[in-house]
């Protein structure tokens, strides 16, 4: 989820013409908390 998540970001900001001007973004993950997919 979280690459789709990221693959979003760049391939539907319209105003990106080079790479050098991509978002920053930070990614945190907490594999502690538990899965929600089967819930």
């Amino acid at each position: 989820v979280t690459a789709e998540f990221l693959k979003s970001i760049y391939e539907y900001n319209q105003f990106i013409h080079k790479e050098q001007e991509t978002p920053n973004v930070i990614v945190f993950s907490l594999p502690s908390i538990p899965d929600r997919n089967n819930s």
